[in-house]
C-alpha cells in the first residue's frame, strides 16, 4: 500500500483479481484501517459489478446469477 489510510465510514472500491485482471468489483464501507490490516463490511444487498473479460465462469457471474448481490449477514468473530 502507499501508506494512505482510509477513514472509518469511507466507500472503497474491493475487487476481486484473476490472473491480473479485475472480475468482481462491490462497494465496502471501511470499518477500520490501521495500514497493517483493514477490516471492511460488506452490506446485505450491495450488488457486484464484474468487468468485461476472459474469465473461467460461462456467463461472467462467477455464480452469482441471477441476482449479482451479496445475501448474507458477516460477522466478524471476537477478538479481530
Amino acid at each position: 500500500m502507499d501508506g494512505t489510510n482510509w477513514s472509518h465510514g469511507d466507500v472503497v472500491v474491493r475487487r476481486g483479481t484473476w490472473r491480473g485482471g479485475t472480475y468482481l468489483e462491490s462497494p465496502v464501507r471501511v470499518v477500520e484501517d490501521t495500514g497493517e490490516r483493514i477490516a471492511v463490511h460488506l452490506a446485505e444487498g450491495t450488488r457486484f459489478t464484474f468487468p468485461p473479460g476472459s474469465w473461467p465462469f460461462p456467463t461472467g457471474l462467477e455464480g452469482w446469477e441471477p441476482d449479482p448481490s451479496w445475501r448474507a449477514p458477516v460477522v466478524a468473530p471476537e477478538g479481530t
